[in-house]
């Protein structure tokens, strides 16, 4: 069979790489057999996208494709696979990186994107949470114990009505109140206004009570701005802010931390990812999309839905979520995982029991079911403070 002709079109001379390997692990749903084609297809399809057939021998299918480390059996109809690639292909920064772990494969229903390991000479490179776990607890004055944290809403509400209900909730002595998500650039609450408004009102509460309030405004919106919008929050006496990498993208949550003279701890929110994450066959595990990468951005809390409510995860993927945000990960600060979906006065042991005592917990709709938004956040923080 003759060559295909742009061979020819190749420098015969081969780059000298330097050995490091990136690690990728996926549950591949099938029988071995299955698991095998489909491991040959993300191996190709996530490096060169051409046929194995197609390509010179050597240095391309020797050191550019990917290699199938491991691929064993698992309990049920799945399979355990590992994959690794030559380090130089993710030196681009996180574009790369997702595009080689995932790609086109996220069209596939068979397979699922469950880890992800870094050389060190790629890890050096994401400098993670700049304030993590301790630094919120220093800004919150919570030394132990999990957070109390709520949702700022409705959204078609003006500035001068989110200024009285973030008022409300400050008085209420909560250590987080983070903007509902929907909440963004919205003319219904001009941006500048709102958070003038609502900064003002929470640190006003915060100097006479003497509890410290974070204040978290959502800066997700069109993108050329976000910089902007994050330096005008820090301004205007935020305590923090938040965004959407589902709409924006994970490189757009690590650019802010990384802003000169930044500084303030940043809160990445699950929504649009979900549709990754749907059972019972998701493209991308929990653990990752909501733990590892987050963290890797630089994120020093990440908001996802916990089980039972209305989004019914399973606990077990709760649980790893928490662990991947916290367990110790080379230069990484451990983040805060910030559960939340339907949490309730009766379900908030069992989701402190599940996420840890390192957490940030997002009560929001049982607060304003009651007659009182402060005396109910009164009531939210005393409960949380009582659990052992």
């Amino acid at each position: 069979m003759a060559k295909p002709g742009w061979h020819s079109l190749l420098n015969a001379q081969e780059v000298n790489l330097t050995g490091d390997r990136l690690i990728v692990h996926y549950r591949l749903r099938g029988t071995l057999g299955e698991a095998q084609k489909i491991a040959d297809f993300i191996r190709h399809e996530h490096s060169l996208e051409l046929p194995a057939a197609t390509l010179p021998e050597g240095y391309f299918p020797n050191e550019i494709v990917g290699r199938v480390d491991r691929l064993t059996s698992e309990t049920g109809a799945s399979c355990l696979c590992s994959i690794s690639y030559a380090a130089e292909l993710i030196s681009g920064g996180f574009s790369t990186l997702l595009t080689l772990v995932l790609g086109n494969g996220g069209f596939l229903p068979e397979i699922e994107l469950i880890g992800i390991d870094l050389p060190d000479s790629i890890a050096k490179a994401f400098n993670g949470p700049r304030l993590g776990l301790p630094g919120l607890r220093q800004l919150t004055g919570v030394p132990s114990g999990p957070i109390a944290a709520s949702a700022l809403k409705p959204l078609g509400a003006t500035p001068v009505e989110l200024e009285r209900i973030a008022r409300a909730m400050a008085a209420g002595g909560l250590d987080i109140i983070k903007e509902d998500d929907g909440i963004s650039t919205q003319s219904l609450a001009p941006f500048k206004e709102r958070v003038k408004r609502c900064a003002a009102a929470i640190a006003n509460v915060s100097a006479k009570t003497g509890k410290p309030c974070l204040y978290f405004t959502n800066i997700t919106g069109p993108i050329e701005q976000l910089t902007e919008r994050a330096m005008f929050a820090k301004e205007a006496g935020a305590g923090g802010i938040e965004i959407l990498p589902g709409v924006l993208g994970l490189d757009a949550l690590r650019m802010v931390p990384d802003l000169p003279d930044f500084g303030l701890p940043v809160m990445a929110h699950c929504a649009w990812q979900g549709a990754l994450c749907r059972q019972p066959n998701p493209a991308v595990s929990i653990a990752v999309m909501f733990g590892l990468l987050p963290r890797l951005a630089g994120a020093d809390l990440s908001i996802m839905p916990g089980f039972g409510g209305r989004f019914h995860i399973p606990v077990a993927d709760c649980a790893a979520m928490a662990d991947s945000l916290r367990e110790p990960n080379r230069h990484f600060r451990a983040a805060v995982p910030m559960p939340g979906g339907g949490i309730t006065f009766e379900t908030l042991p069992e989701f402190v029991r599940v996420f840890g005592k390192d957490s940030a917990l997002l009560m929001s709709g049982a607060l304003f079911m009651e007659p009182d938004l402060t005396d109910a956040c009164k009531n939210y923080v005393a409960a949380i403070r009582n659990i052992n």
